[in-house]
């Protein structure tokens, strides 16, 4: 640090002095924030804080932690043990014997299960988009592709899986990135068909942006056509969905192409 006009080295030393502790004292704090998070009974070290954020709610209003998931709030609540009383009657019906420790706790599992997969059924699940203005006119294409995704087959309520790809050309908006893929996630979390997923994630960018087009490709495993019925393990199903300059051929071979890139 050199010495301003006028400034003695003492004066100088001290300003030294106060700087290292301002550094000291962020770096402590950065390292707090990042490492620990307080918690009612002690110290949550950063590799328990996604899941922690996943298994608690934290109220805004009280900054204190509720110890219950979020999709247990309210209402869901009462429904998580309504459907625990029903799943009890399935497996009554199926001669199991519910006094078996490793079943007695099981319809409440499957309650509270059923009402977090499905909490793309709850509005308050719905993605808040951050749209930005287009200000640099970027006129070409944006994929987002190998999206993970877990659902259900309305069928047969048994899992589906695969990856999502999504593109859009923007017009006058484009989104945030992450946003792409909390669309896929919010409308997987229910009882679903793989066509009508495609559709519903489409028409929401398209809603929201207003984009030059938009297109996706889901591609899934069925378990109901892999553990039962034909039982054919591995067998894929793609689907695809478009609207807007998308049904110009050039640009879904675009999409494509851009799609069988191999990964860097």
């Amino acid at each position: 640090m050199f010495l301003e006009p006028g400034e003695s080295i003492e004066q100088n030393r001290g300003a030294k002095q106060r700087a290292f502790a301002s550094l000291f004292y962020f770096i402590l704090s950065s390292l707090s924030y990042i490492f620990v998070r307080i918690r009612g009974d002690g110290i949550l070290p950063i590799g328990n804080r996604k899941q922690f954020m996943a298994e608690y709610y934290i109220d805004a209003e009280e900054d204190e932690i509720v110890r219950e998931p979020i999709w247990l709030q309210g209402e869901n609540r009462g429904k998580a043990e309504e459907i625990a009383g029903h799943f009890a009657e399935i497996l009554h019906v199926l001669d199991l014997d519910l006094d078996d420790p490793h079943l007695h706790e099981t319809p409440m599992r499957v309650g509270r299960m059923l009402l977090e997969i499905f909490r793309g059924l709850q509005e308050r699940e719905a993605p808040a988009i951050t749209c930005f203005p287009n200000l640099e006119n970027y006129s070409n294409m944006v994929m987002v592709k190998d999206i993970d995704f877990y659902s259900m087959c309305s069928h047969h309520m048994i899992p589906f899986f695969g990856k999502a790809h999504v593109a859009y050309i923007p017009g006058d908006k484009i989104v945030g990135l992450s946003k792409v893929a909390r669309i896929v996630e919010f409308y997987a979390r229910r009882p679903q068909l793989q066509e009508r997923l495609t559709e519903q994630v489409i028409d929401f960018i398209q809603d929201a942006l207003e984009p030059q087009g938009v297109m996706a490709v889901l591609e899934a495993r069925h378990l109901c056509m892999e553990m039962r019925g034909v039982e054919k393990p591995g067998a894929l199903t793609t689907t695809s969905a478009i609207r807007g300059c998308f049904r110009d051929k050039g640009v879904r071979e675009e999409f494509m192409e851009l799609l069988q890139k191999a990964k860097p």
